[in-house]
């Protein structure tokens, strides 16, 4: 279950991802089981157990995977792994900006 504080680190992380020209077509954040329904890209997804995984998805099957118990682990690894940048974090400002909403 992503809780309401994770879903708005999500929602900073899709926004960072997007001020990086990454399109939501290259990748899925949702739950374990999601990353069937991607044929090559990169995935955040939350386990019933609570663990986070970040993988990477070639022809439909999963070739890199990195599992997580912390969550803003994950999402720093995810955000590595996709843009090859550190850190979403520093989009905060403008996103919280634009968006109205803050952490």
């Amino acid at each position: 279950m992503i809780t309401e504080k994770q879903e708005k680190i999500l929602d900073l992380l899709r926004f960072s991802l997007g001020q990086e020209g990454i399109s939501e077509d290259e990748y899925i954040i949702g739950y374990e089981g999601d990353e069937k329904k991607l044929v090559e890209g990169y995935c955040l997804l939350a386990s019933e157990n609570g663990e986070w995984s970040a993988l990477f998805v070639s022809n439909g099957e999963v070739s890199i995977r990195s599992i997580h118990e912390n969550f803003r682990d994950a999402v720093d690894v995810f955000y590595w792994k996709v843009t090859r940048r550190e850190t979403p974090w520093k989009y905060r400002q403008e996103w919280e900006d634009k968006t109205g909403r803050s952490l």
